[in-house]
């Protein structure tokens, strides 16, 4: 990517890799050097190695130890704009030993400019095929076959494959103004149901004990393995429907 002069990427995830910084003043193991002299190369740096970084100094915590092994990367282009990093020390619906790392990127008028530019008025929306009647049907099926009689007439004047394709889009286009469309929420998920409506008050309420408990951690405290495990029936269950 930085080879095609792209420029604005993230780098992130689970390096298992011990790399120095001012929050992280360790001895950098064999992969922690490569993953430095990476970052070197490409002028990426750990966010969450920066002194303004909140949150516990570890990503990771085990019966015999905390490290951080887990980072947010990017250049300094993009730490231009105003941004906010955080090691989160357990969430509600954590499954493992890793903390969360968040990180909050504020940008600038550049990226307004960017995304006034983009046309966002069919954004945000989806077919309400419950308000859709037999009228609303019909013409969407008609609306499509006027369109590509059109395209096939020019067509056999030798027309041009690219404009071909950005005609039959036009078309879809066209036809999908004859639906019914109702804002889209993307908070409501289709496939939520009365199961996983208890699954997540149960794992609400094992965290709420489990801060009135003092946050203990580890294999031996109830209260943290048993939001753990109520969190990997949750996600399984999401999976299924």
């Amino acid at each position: 990517m930085k080879e095609r002069g792209e420029k604005d990427f993230i780098i992130l995830g689970d390096f298992n890799a011990h790399v120095m910084g001012a929050r992280n003043p360790c001895i950098e193991n064999t992969r922690g050097r490569l993953v430095s002299a990476f970052l070197g190369k490409m002028g990426l740096t750990a966010i969450n190695l920066l002194p303004s970084c909140t949150g516990p100094k570890y990503t990771y915590e085990s019966s015999t130890a905390q490290t951080t092994i887990d980072y947010i990367c990017f250049d300094e282009e993009l730490q231009k704009n105003p941004f906010y990093s955080d090691v989160v020390e357990i969430h509600p619906h954590s499954m493992t030993h890793h903390f969360p790392v968040k990180v909050t990127i504020y940008f600038s008028r550049r990226q307004n400019i960017l995304n006034s530019h983009s046309d966002t008025s069919e954004q945000g929306t989806r077919l309400a095929w419950k308000k859709c009647s037999f009228e609303n049907i019909e013409l969407f099926q008609s609306l499509p076959n006027r369109e590509l009689n059109l395209i096939e007439k020019d067509a056999d004047e030798g027309f041009l494959i690219e404009e071909y394709y950005q005609s039959i889009l036009k078309c879809i286009t066209i036809a999908s103004k004859a639906l019914p469309c109702t804002s889209y929420k993307k908070h409501i998920k289709p496939y939520w149901n009365s199961k996983l409506n208890g699954l997540k008050k149960s794992v609400s309420m094992k965290y709420k004990l489990w801060i009135r408990e003092g946050k203990p951690r580890g294999r031996d405290y109830k209260t943290s393995m048993n939001i753990k495990r109520l969190n990997v029936c949750l996600e399984k269950n999401k999976d299924i429907a």
